[in-house]
């Protein structure tokens, strides 16, 4: 009975032993002077020791999660030695906030990227000048954000379905390269766009208010941290219409629920509120800004696309199908011209993949009519318009790889119930 037992709680000790071994690294630097190292393998060992508490209450996951730890910890650990950029400038102004006195950073939260710098600027204000307590952070973030997707998958299928998702996202090659560099906004931007769909789910589910306020609530910074998450607005109008109303009373609230968020949209829209890109809070967008952004990025041995721009706004539109698929996959076989190009296409492979179930879904569903899998369908859309987004201002694969991280695993969301994994055979009705 107690072989029986740690047998099934392995995972969550293994954590708790990966905690100590932590420690112990952690004083080895402190005794080597090293504060970089020894706060980051200190903050790491609490991680540990909070997952191996979550992992004794929930077995079904840990091993997983486990998995997705070590790989990430080893990304950690070899961005931390060979070092990464800050080519965005997030250190240079987190600095800024970090000179600020303590109370005087509340009143001067940034409405754009740099928001970002504003969080890592408490970290760096307790530690120093340590660039490791930061990854760290986005390693906690990251390694959340497949809790977070676990939570969502098992309320939109089940846990054996749940638990294949999960596997695919702790092992997803560039989800892992890109969840702990340091002064990157990627995992703080997944984890915000995590909770949204939950919320957001759970306000379609139950129709509470509560969930639709928390779903715009932590949409917002998602929108400061990026722009094109202002498509995510869609999926709250989506649900909030499609929603049925058994008397003129619900249809009023309806509308009024409606008008509001259209209001929030219209009001971050026109405030330039996590817009800085497109500058639309400015003198607006056109077509030329549109024509500009994709040519910023289509140069270098990954552009794609080059010359071809249009400052008509129809052309533009017409040719986005186009642009979509070059964001989505590629290298494409032929563009492949060195090792670093190889791997690009193996990601490429692996969003293929991905996309035929999504597809083979979403045309079951429209075919049969499912009234059951509307909130599916309301992320489809939402996902082209991110693609339609990302797509219009990117002509370079190395960029493209790093943005289409963005939306993988709502890829998953939509199709994770028609991948084909050997292990998981889901039999569907």
């Amino acid at each position: 009975m107690m072989n029986k037992y740690l047998n099934k709680q392995m995972s969550a000790i293994c954590m708790a032993c990966l905690a100590i071994i932590f420690i112990v690294i952690s004083f080895f630097y402190t005794c080597l002077s090293n504060n970089d190292f020894s706060n980051g393998f200190l903050l790491l060992a609490c991680l540990m020791i909070f997952l191996s508490v979550k992992g004794f209450k929930n077995d079904n996951i840990t091993i997983p999660i486990l998995i997705a730890i070590i790989f990430r910890v080893l990304i950690c650990i070899i961005y931390s030695y060979s070092g990464d950029g800050d080519w965005d400038g997030y250190l240079y102004n987190a600095m800024q906030y970090v000179n600020l006195p303590f109370l005087s950073v509340f009143k001067n939260i940034p409405l754009n990227a740099y928001f970002y710098s504003w969080i890592i600027s408490f970290p760096i204000r307790f530690f120093g000048s340590c660039m490791m307590p930061v990854r760290v952070l986005n390693l906690s973030l990251s390694i959340y954000c497949c809790y977070l997707s676990y939570d969502i998958l098992e309320e939109l299928y089940d846990k054996n379905i749940a638990k294949k998702g999960l596997w695919i996202i702790a092992l997803f090659p560039n989800l892992i390269r890109f969840s702990c560099p340091f002064a990157s906004r990627e995992t703080l931007l997944l984890f915000f766009t995590l909770i949204y769909i939950k919320m957001a789910y759970e306000y379609y589910i139950s129709g509470k208010v509560t969930y639709l306020f928390l779903s715009v609530c932590f949409l917002i910074p998602g929108i400061i941290l990026h722009s094109s998450m202002m498509a995510m607005f869609m999926l709250n109008i989506a649900i909030i219409i499609s929603r049925k109303s058994k008397s003129n009373i619900a249809v009023l609230l309806k509308l009024l629920l409606a008008i509001v968020t259209v209001f929030v949209f219209v009001y971050l829209l026109t405030n330039g509120i996590g817009t800085e890109k497109f500058a639309i809070g400015g003198d607006g967008m056109n077509a030329q800004k549109l024509s500009n952004l994709s040519s910023l990025s289509a140069n270098g041995r990954a552009a794609y696309l080059q010359n071809i721009n249009f400052k008509n706004p129809v052309l533009i539109i017409l040719f986005i199908p186009i642009r979509i698929l070059y964001f989505l996959y590629t290298p494409f076989v032929w563009m492949v011209r060195n090792i670093m190009d190889i791997f690009g296409l193996f990601d490429a492979v692996l969003y293929i993949w991905l996309s035929i179930p999504v597809i083979k879904k979403i045309w079951k569903i429209i075919k049969k009519k499912e009234e059951n899998n509307r909130f599916i369908v309301y992320l489809f859309i939402v996902l082209l318009c991110l693609l339609a987004m990302f797509a219009v201002a990117t002509s370079n694969y190395g960029t493209a790889i790093r943005h289409r991280c963005k939306m993988m695993i709502i890829l998953i969301f939509i199709g994770i119930d028609y991948v084909k994994i050997p292990r998981f055979n889901v039999i569907k009705k």
